[in-house]
């Protein structure tokens, strides 16, 4: 993602952060509509998952901008999904549904510039997601965590955007 990218999606996640609630439960419609199976894998309310969402989307967002940091967190994610035996496969879901909330939340406003964008956004997240898996998760995680210490966001039980 170039600078400019970055900052159309800062501004836009706050627009939407702003709509936490909604905005989730909207991402989580979308979302199930695709891909009924997944509603498996969502073992807490939608609120409780939606506030979860977007404080991991929040924490990706901030991240942009040190690579390896983000990629960090998303390999502890990836692992913390791998546990729970949910496929990367459902990224395409995931990003379909992600545009899909960004239109009806941000009507108007969401231009093609901001939706490639995001679209950039939802392609690097999922870059990594869907690396292969680790031959020892538990030292990669273990190295992950000594790595950036201090790291620790809010994971939902579905993998998101």
């Amino acid at each position: 993602m170039d600078a400019r990218q970055i900052s159309l999606v800062r501004e836009s996640f706050a627009v939407i952060e702003a709509q936490a609630v909604r905005a989730g439960a909207r991402f989580y419609d979308e979302l199930l509509a695709r891909d009924a199976s997944l509603s498996l894998r969502l073992y807490a309310g939608t609120d409780t998952q939606s506030r979860r969402l977007l404080e991991l989307v929040g924490d990706a967002v901030r991240l942009l901008n040190h690579p390896e940091q983000l990629d960090g967190v998303l390999a502890m994610l990836r692992l913390r999904y791998l546990r729970g035996g949910v496929p990367a496969t459902h990224c395409d879901a995931v990003g379909a549904a992600l545009l899909d909330t960004l239109a009806a939340l941000l009507a108007g406003d969401l231009t093609p510039e901001l939706r490639a964008a995001w679209g950039a956004f939802h392609e690097r997240v999922c870059r990594v997601l869907r690396r292969q898996p680790p031959r020892s998760p538990r030292a990669t995680a273990r190295s992950i965590a000594q790595s950036w210490p201090g790291m620790g966001v809010g994971v939902p039980l579905a993998m998101p955007a």
